[in-house]
C-alpha cells in the first residue's frame, strides 16, 4: 500500500505577541522624558537646600524690622471672618497660616518650594497648550526668579500665591475644553467668579490668558472678547457693588500695583521684579501665539524627506544644552543676587534676640564691619562681660556703640539697648 502523505498543519494568523500588544496600550515613557524628570528632580533639590541653608527662611519670619510686611496670623473664627469681608481674603488668609512655617527654616524651604514646583508645572502646561512644547525650559524662569527675590530678604509670597491661584484656574479652564461657545464663556464666568473672590486682582492673570487661549488657539475671537470683558468688569461688579471696595483696591488687590503691598518698604524695592512674574505667562503666551508657533510645532512633527542625519556630538549637544543653560541661569541668579551684608544683619539681630551671644561673636570674627552687625557684636560683648576685654578685637566705630549715627534712620535694635541700660525713658 501507498504510504500517505502527512496532512500540512494551518497556518496560524499573524497575530502580534500578547507582549507587544501590551506594550502599544501602555504609555510609552522615552529616555529624554526620564532624563527631563530627573532634571526637574535635582532642580527643586537644590531649591529646597538651598532656601533651607543659604537663604535660612527662618530669618524672614524674624524680620529685624526688614521685612515689614510679614502677616500676622491668629487662630479663633474672628479672624477668619475678618478676610471674608474683602475681596482675596482667602488667599491672604491662607498665605498669612502657610508662612508660619518660616519659623523653621527646613518647614518654611518646603512651603516655598512647593509653591515654585506649583508655578512651574502651571507655567509648562499653559505653554504646551499654546503649542510651546519645544519650549518647556522657559517654565524654569519662575523659579528661578524666585530664587532672586528671596535673596534680597524681600517677601512677596502672598502675590505669588494668588497669582498661583490664578494660574491653577487658567490650567483647570484649558482641562475643561468646553466644545460649545456658550459652555466656554459659562466655564469661564463659573471659574472667574470664584477666582476673583479667592485671589481679587489676580483673576485679571487668568482672564488674559484664557482669552488669548480661545483667539490664538481655538480661533474663536466671540468667546475671546467675552472673556476679556468679563474679566474686567468682575472687579468693579463684585469688588464695588458687593464688596463695596473702592475700584482701585478692588482691581489691585494681592497685585504689585496694591497700595497695600506698596506702602510697605520691603515689597516696594522688589514690586518691578514681581510685576515681572505676573506679566510672563500672559506676555510668553502672546508672543507665541502671534509667532504662529502652533502650526510651526505641528508641520516640524512631520519628518521631511532627504533631511540629513547630524552627528552623534551635534546630538548630544542639543539634548544637553537645555541643562547646561539651566545650570549657567541658576548659578548666575544665586552669585549676582545673593546680598550677604543683609543676611548678616538679619542673622546678628536673630541671634541677639534669642540671646545666642556666642553666636553673634562668631558672626561677628567672619564678617566685615557692618554698622549693626558692629552694635550687636558690642551688645553681646557686654552681656557676657567681655566688652572691656575683647571689644578692640573687632572692627569698630563710635556710632555703632549706641546707633548714633545721625545718617542712619532710626532702628528698632535702639529699644533693646535702651531697655538694657536702663533708659526706658528715651
Amino acid at each position: 500500500m501507498a504510504s500517505r502523505k502527512p496532512r500540512a498543519k494551518p497556518k496560524p494568523p499573524n497575530r502580534p505577541p500578547v507582549d507587544a500588544v501590551n506594550t502599544e496600550r501602555l504609555p510609552q515613557v522615552s529616555r529624554a522624558d526620564r532624563f527631563r524628570a530627573v532634571r526637574s528632580l535635582v532642580f527643586f533639590g537644590f531649591f529646597y537646600l538651598y532656601f533651607a541653608v543659604g537663604i535660612d527662611v527662618r530669618l524672614l519670619y524674624h524680620g529685624c524690622g526688614w521685612v515689614d510686611n510679614f502677616p500676622c496670623f491668629y487662630r479663633g473664627w474672628g479672624f477668619f471672618q475678618s478676610f471674608l469681608s474683602r475681596p482675596g481674603g482667602i488667599i491672604e488668609y491662607l498665605a498669612a497660616w502657610l508662612a508660619q512655617s518660616f519659623y523653621y527654616s527646613w518647614l518654611g524651604a518646603a512651603v516655598v518650594t512647593a509653591q515654585a514646583w506649583g508655578l512651574w508645572a502651571c507655567t509648562g502646561l499653559l505653554l504646551k497648550a499654546f503649542g510651546a512644547d519645544r519650549l518647556r525650559g522657559l517654565r524654569y524662569v519662575v523659579p528661578l526668579a524666585l530664587i532672586g527675590l528671596y535673596c534680597r530678604y524681600s517677601f512677596p509670597f502672598v502675590p505669588t500665591t494668588a497669582l498661583l491661584a490664578a494660574l491653577l484656574g487658567a490650567c483647570l479652564y484649558l482641562r475643561l475644553d468646553a466644545k460649545t461657545n456658550g459652555g466656554a464663556i459659562g466655564t469661564f464666568v463659573a471659574l472667574c467668579l470664584i477666582l476673583y473672590i479667592a485671589a481679587a486682582g489676580a483673576v485679571l492673570v487668568f482672564a488674559v490668558v484664557c482669552g488669548l487661549h480661545e483667539v490664538l488657539v481655538k480661533r474663536r475671537g466671540g468667546p475671546a472678547l467675552a472673556q476679556l470683558a468679563v474679566g474686567m468688569a468682575m472687579p468693579y461688579v463684585v469688588g464695588g457693588l458687593i464688596y463695596g471696595v473702592r475700584i482701585l483696591d478692588a482691581s489691585c488687590r494681592l497685585t504689585p500695583m496694591s497700595w497695600e503691598l506698596l506702602s510697605r518698604n520691603s515689597f516696594r524695592g522688589v514690586a518691578k521684579p514681581v510685576w515681572g512674574l505676573f506679566l510672563f505667562v500672559p506676555a510668553t503666551a502672546a508672543i507665541l501665539g502671534i509667532m504662529g508657533l502652533a502650526t510651526a510645532r505641528r508641520n516640524s512633527s512631520k519628518p521631511p524627506g532627504g533631511r540629513l542625519k547630524l552627528p552623534l556630538w551635534t546630538q548630544s549637544l542639543r539634548a544637553n544644552l537645555p541643562t547646561v543653560a539651566l545650570v549657567a541661569s541658576t548659578a548666575g541668579v544665586v552669585l549676582f543676587c545673593r546680598t550677604p551684608a543683609r543676611k548678616n544683619t538679619l542673622l546678628a539681630d536673630y541671634f541677639s534676640r534669642q540671646g545666642m551671644w556666642d553666636q553673634v561673636l562668631a558672626l561677628g570674627r567672619r564678617s566685615p564691619y557692618q554698622y549693626t552687625v558692629c552694635h550687636a557684636v558690642d551688645r553681646a560683648l557686654c552681656h557676657l562681660d567681655r566688652l572691656g576685654d575683647e571689644m578692640f578685637e573687632f572692627p569698630q566705630h563710635p556710632t555703632a556703640l549706641l546707633l548714633t549715627d545721625p545718617a542712619v534712620e532710626p532702628l528698632w535694635q535702639k529699644f533693646d539697648t535702651c531697655l538694657d541700660l536702663g533708659l526706658v525713658n528715651q
